[in-house]
Order: structure tokens, then sequence, then C-alpha cells
């Protein structure tokens, strides 16, 4: 659910007070430091996963990829996008 309350407020650059308002103070739109949150917090759970469980899934490298793919909002293009006007 996360993941779609973020794509959503990427894309349509939804403005919630509240969220503004917590998150203000790094410049950008609420969704960049939800994205951030969330691939990191992908990646961090497919390398545990990969320490404790000793075979390894194709799917690991999907899932790994596309925690990658949520930090997106560190390249400069996604930053200009998502900064605060």
């Amino acid at each position: 659910m996360g993941s779609l309350v973020t794509a959503y407020g990427t894309a349509a650059r939804q403005d919630w007070p509240r969220l503004t308002r917590a998150l203000g103070w790094t410049g950008h739109h609420w969704s960049w430091s939800a994205t951030i949150a969330l691939g990191l917090g992908q990646m961090a759970w497919i390398a545990l996963e990969l320490i404790y469980l000793p075979r390894w899934s194709w799917l690991h490298v999907v899932y790994g990829a596309t925690g990658a793919a949520l930090a997106v909002p560190l390249l400069p293009v996604k930053n200009a996008y998502l900064r605060l006007r």
C-alpha cells in the first residue's frame, strides 16, 4: 500500500499539508522522502534474506533491483522534479 501511495504522490505531486509540514525540512515533496525510505528498506530486507537464507532465487535479484530503482529520487533529474517550489 505504501508503494502505491508514494507512486501516486510522485506522479500527481499531490500536496498533503501534514506530510509537507512534517517533511518540509528536506526541501522536496513528501514523496521524495517516502520513495527513498521504501527503496532503502526493500534493499535492506533483501540483503537480510540473502544473509540468513542459504539459497537465493531470481526473485531476490528482481526485488533488489526494484529497491534500487526506488532510490531514483537521488538522481538530479528527479531531485529537480520533486523540489518544493
